[in-house]
């Protein structure tokens, strides 16, 4: 019963993982798109 309660578990810590990954990876790509959009206006604005 424990090992099956276990599986379980694992189970869906595997799929929110699935998940949430993407999210979280999406989030990073958007933030960094921004971050670089941002450093090359301030950039080319000073040269």
């Amino acid at each position: 019963m424990l090992s099956f309660a276990l599986g379980v578990l694992q189970t869906q810590n595997v799929t929110v993982a699935l998940f949430l990954v993407p999210y979280f990876g999406n989030l990073v790509v958007a933030n960094l798109l921004l971050f670089v959009d941002f450093a090359s206006s301030s950039f080319s604005r000073e040269i």
